[in-house]
């Protein structure tokens, strides 16, 4: 791998997705924050503190501390902060030296003169060079860019230098940036138009540094760089820490916060760890720290995202939960014991390594609670094995069906919504799973592997891109999109509209990234600051209209309706709406519950003011309606069911509608980046519920239940050859050899109007991994589906009946001779 190979790869990449076309790597934003502050990091501006309080570097910065210890210097010591920066930004001086100082003089200014305003914390002045390299970037876009230690770590191991100590590593990456990158960079005129020119369209500061990173990140993000390292973990014996860990997707040694956060200059080798955990911890003033400090330094400087962690349980025998990591260290000072921590996606479960652990060559210790185990041979099997899980879930040989999950892909991204078709068994749940990641994340690839594919199933639907719901009897127009619930207060009952959750899905896809709906809020209180600035907006019903203003200082905004006059004068408000629930409301992440409709008044007034009704979101959102034939599709739709036809959809629909809803009174339309997939059993009765209307909205997708299925399958898990034989001969005997095999139990039995297809027992019921298994399955599945298609008439009832049942349920066929399988 070259830095060439690397530039080409990026450069293939932005052919096709651009910078924000990727909905999983979206780096234009980097660009509009060099772009949005450039400006404010004028050291001479008297407007300097203020507008240095206000720079938000995002993800590009440790946001939560060290946004709070910029704002501490920029309000209490705005002039000694200033000079810091003018020092910083003097590019007659060397870089080091300028760097060496900011930092020293950050550190000192704080521990002289702000610490003081915290007596009950331990804080610090939270100066790094990640910091150091986002003030740089934003005042020098050409000459320099955004610091990360990973990015800087792997370009060290791919041009086989040695990376430099906490304090010089920040110069050594800009050497190597200009060095050996950015010449290339530059000659790639493809690249440099390509980058250029989508920046230039949002009228963004161009920089070559910032390609240059972005290069080297973009590989980070496909796996180029990837040795994964494994970690062996034992959380301790207070389980809630760990259900935190879990819940919140993070890794932690859960003790010596008192240290305070390893991004602290002073705490950047293991010596500087040694000497605060001496110093700090009161355990450790009489006693070494030992393997303390390794822990706390693996953790900072060399747990690197994509390694393995697997988390032992307290007698070394048993595995409880396998993850990977996710992201760098971070210091988290509002838990009460988790405070030293690193991201991590986690997986629960219970595996036994007590044979691994025995057949090993290689010896562990237990006693570091966390340690590097990469090297061990049971570490790479016990990956081996958790890493490609396959549990028993269906799998359907994807490799000879890349094409048809295209199709139907295609057909979804044509059609806007499809409904999976097919007999019980036939994959219908799991084909969604899929279907869904493949719509949502265009990168992933691994669809062979249905761990992989319901992990990434998982985190899109943590991150809200995927949502679930099923239909049934009961279900209404109030559960789906919204409707009137109660709330007790008091001795009143109180009415409120709550969002359903198709409305809330298709809010969720409406919210543009660089449209973000909570700036605009800002924005807007800032032009009706002061009574005398109120504007009118209309209410939700539009017969009224009301006045909004905002009073500098207050956490609400006044609202009062034109027709309503105050003895309290003027400028009173009965209705203030406070301005983070409006925002939250206007995220769909909560609701201003004291005068949701005001608010929602104001929100639309702020999505009309900057033209964001009709934009969507940059991300395809799915919602999966399984057993959607359960429900009176019509009835839960309502008079939504028009605005699901493509060319209805707002963002994109050549006749965009949009409908006042009954409740809430808002404008609705459905964005043409929601896609809904349902899933139909062609053997329940209840199917009659999908009228003509609902049924030209939707594409159908008939799944068929396949031998070839099992066959795959059992040959993947290993399945004994007598049990897999079994399995097919009763697969041929109750559905048959071929699509219209009209020998077999279930055409002879067919009694109905049905296609033979709807009547068939899908492969599902057939895949066992051992003979008692399929027995189970014959007797307690097959046999009482079968029996129950015949009480109701779907199948004929005939008098060798209970003969073949008596055989099915020991796993044989009752006249095998005739129903040998053969492959066509």
């Amino acid at each position: 791998m070259t830095i060439n190979e690397l530039i080409t790869n990026f450069t293939e990449h932005l052919k096709k997705y651009g910078l924000n076309g990727d909905p999983y790597q979206q780096e234009l934003y980097k660009w509009e924050i060099i772009s949005k502050y450039h400006d404010r990091l004028d050291a001479d501006s008297s407007d300097f503190a203020k507008n240095i309080s206000e720079m938000n570097f995002l993800n590009l910065w440790y946001a939560s501390n060290q946004r709070k210890a910029m704002q501490n210097f920029a309000q209490r010591e705005p002039e000694e902060y200033r000079s810091l920066h003018k020092l910083l930004y003097d590019e007659s001086q060397p870089l080091q030296m300028r760097i060496t100082a900011f930092t020293e003089g950050c550190d000192r200014l704080w521990n002289t003169k702000i610490k003081q305003h915290f007596p009950d914390q331990d804080t610090s002045s939270c100066c790094d060079e990640r910091l150091i390299s986002c003030f740089l970037a934003v005042k020098y876009p050409e000459k320099y860019t955004f610091y990360k230690n990973d990015v800087y770590l792997n370009l060290c191991e791919l041009f086989g230098v040695e990376s430099k100590k906490a304090g010089q590593k920040l110069v050594h990456f800009y050497d190597l940036l200009n060095e050996k990158v950015i010449p290339l960079v530059k000659v790639n005129t493809e690249l440099c138009e390509m980058v250029d020119t989508e920046v230039s369209q949002h009228g963004y500061i161009k920089s070559i540094p910032l390609t240059a990173q972005t290069v080297i990140w973009n590989a980070m993000h496909q796996g180029k760089f990837n040795k994964k390292q494994i970690w062996l973990f034992f959380p301790g014996d207070d389980e809630q820490n760990f259900d935190d860990m879990v819940d919140e997707s993070y890794i932690s040694i859960y003790e010596w916060g008192e240290i305070g956060s390893l991004d602290n200059n002073e705490l950047r080798d293991q010596k500087g760890i040694r000497n605060a955990l001496k110093e700090k911890v009161e355990d450790y003033k009489t006693k070494e720290p030992g393997h303390s400090v390794k822990m706390l330094y693996d953790m900072k400087h060399n747990m690197k995202v994509g390694d393995y962690v697997v988390c032992r349980n307290k007698d070394f025998n048993q595995i409880v939960a396998f993850g990977e990591i996710t992201g760098g260290y971070f210091f988290n000072p509002d838990h009460p014991v988790n405070n030293h921590c690193v991201e991590v996606k986690w997986h629960r479960g219970e595996w036994n390594i007590t044979q691994i652990l025995k057949e090993s060559k290689d010896s562990t210790s237990a006693a570091p609670r966390l340690q590097n185990v990469t090297k061990k041979d049971w570490a790479q099997k016990l990956v081996s094995i958790l890493g490609n899980l396959d549990g028993e879930e269906i799998t359907d040989g994807r490799t000879s069906n890349d094409s048809r999950l295209m199709e139907e892909l295609e057909i979804l991204k044509q059609k806007k919504q499809i409904i999976l078709q097919g007999a019980p068994g036939t994959g219908k749940t799991y084909k969604t799973a899929a279907i869904a990641v493949g719509m949502c994340n265009p990168t992933f690839s691994d669809f062979e592997n249905h761990q992989k594919v319901m992990e990434e199933y998982e985190r899109l639907q943590n991150e809200g891109q995927i949502a679930f719901c099923t239909f049934h009897q009961s279900m209404d127009y109030e559960d789906f999109i919204e409707g009137l619930k109660p709330e007790v207060k008091g001795n009143a009952v109180e009415y409120n509209v709550e969002n359903g959750i198709f409305k809330t899905i298709c809010e969720l896809a409406q919210t543009k990234e660089n449209a973000d709906i909570a700036t605009c809020i800002d924005k807007y209180i800032q032009t009706i600051k002061g009574y005398e600035n109120r504007k009118t907006i209309p209410t939700l019903t539009g017969k009224s209209e009301l006045y909004v203003w905002w009073t500098e200082g207050n956490d609400t905004i006044s609202t009062r309706s034109v027709l309503s006059k105050s003895e309290k004068g003027d400028q009173y408000s009965p209705s203030p709406l406070n301005i983070e629930k409006v925002k939250m409301q206007a995220l769909g992440e909560g609701v201003e519950n004291n005068w949701r409709q005001y608010a929602q008044a104001f929100i639309n007034a702020v999505k009309k003011e900057y033209d964001l009704e009709n934009q969507v979101s940059d991300k395809p959102y799915v919602l999966i309606i399984d057993e959607i034939n359960r429900g009176n599709v019509s009835k839960i739709f309502g008079e939504l069911i028009t605005l699901l036809e493509a060319d209805k959809r707002s963002g994109g629909g050549e006749h965009h509608i949009s409908l006042k809803l009954p409740y809430s009174k808002e404008d609705f339309s459905v964005p043409s980046n929601l896609y809904i997939i349902g899933t139909m059993n062609t053997t329940d009765r209840s199917t009659g519920t999908i009228d003509y209307a609902v049924r030209r909205r939707f594409a159908f997708v008939t799944l068929e239940s396949r031998a070839d299925v099992i066959e795959n399958w059992c040959n993947a898990q290993s399945v004994p050859s007598d049990v897999k034989k079994a399995a097919l001969a009763l697969f041929a005997q109750i559905n048959g050899i071929g699509r219209n095999d009209s020998s077999s139990f279930i055409a002879k039995h067919k009694a109905s109007d049905f296609e033979l297809e709807d009547l068939k027992v899908g492969h599902s019921y057939f895949m066992a991994k051992d003979m008692a298994g399929l027995k189970l399955k014959m007797r307690y599945e097959v046999v009482p589906l079968i029996k129950e298609y015949i009480k109701d008439g779907i199948l004929r009832g005939i008098s060798d009946d209970d003969k073949y049942f008596e055989k099915w349920q020991n796993a044989e066929c009752y006249n095998p001779t005739t129903t040998d399988f053969v492959t066509e």
